[in-house]
């Protein structure tokens, strides 16, 4: 598959797995550059169905994938970024221009 765009986005939000990840495949094979977000929800975790240890786990799993996305890195940005969580895809967007 020919390379189609400069840059994508990938937004992570609940699935954190990046075997079988269909977004990130495509994007992978379609973009020179991937950038790879995760935008945590607050009330995700204030949930009176949420207990300290599924956040302990959550917080487990995000920092797997923090080190499985380094651990992958061939192409795309050498930089780990926090964005604000209250407009996620405005502030993706500024710091990472798609055209």
């Amino acid at each position: 598959m020919a390379i189609r765009f400069r840059r994508s986005i990938v937004w992570f939000r609940r699935d954190l797995r990046l075997d079988d990840h269909v977004a990130l495949d495509l994007a992978a094979r379609e973009s020179r550059e991937v950038v790879c977000a995760f935008v945590l929800d607050p009330s995700l975790l204030r949930s009176d169905r949420v207990g300290p240890p599924i956040v302990s786990f959550f917080f487990d799993a995000l920092a797997e994938l923090r080190r499985d996305l380094r651990a992958r890195r061939n192409r795309g940005s050498n930089s780990d970024r926090e964005a604000d969580g209250r407009e996620p895809r405005h502030d993706l967007s500024h710091r990472f221009p798609l055209r």
